[in-house]
């Protein structure tokens, strides 16, 4: 409708012109909306996600205007490794001490709680690495917890 009515505006106004030179500027006019329409919009999806891989045990990870500051505070593994038939598949727990948007503790585990909100932001348990195998010992201090998290 808004794209109709910018036509009809620029035709009366340049009603002198043949069609022919009406119609190239209408399309030109066409294409240059919508081009700033797409650059517009792709900066707001690209700010609307943040990934964080690799964060450990005892980390503290803040953004840069500190709107997020939190640290991973503790891990729980209970997989079942890899290696191994299990009747239960276990599950990763990991707890978040969050000092912003606010102070609260967060804990998100691969069973049935991998996403919680605080403020505005989503935080998604994406992975914990290493997965347990039998035949090795897996160190607290080795674990690397991966995280999505979305403004809302």
């Amino acid at each position: 409708m808004q794209i109709y009515i910018l036509a009809q505006l620029f035709s009366s106004v340049f009603s002198h012109y043949e069609k022919e030179t009406m119609k190239k500027i209408s399309l030109i006019l066409l294409v240059l909306v919508v081009g700033i329409i797409l650059f517009s919009c792709k900066d707001e999806i690209q700010e609307q996600y943040i990934y964080e891989y690799g964060l450990k045990l005892n980390d503290v990870y803040q953004t840069k205007g500190n709107s997020i500051k939190f640290t991973v505070t503790e891990i729980n593994d209970s997989r079942c490794p890899s290696d191994v038939v299990c009747v239960w598949a276990g599950m990763v727990e990991v707890k978040f001490a969050f000092d912003a948007p606010e102070k609260k503790v967060l804990s998100l585990n691969s069973y049935n709680n991998l996403a919680d909100t605080i403020g505005i932001y989503e935080i998604r348990l994406v992975e914990v690495q290493p997965y347990p195998v039998s035949t090795k010992q897996i160190k607290l201090e080795d674990y690397k917890v991966s995280l999505k998290i979305t403004t809302l």
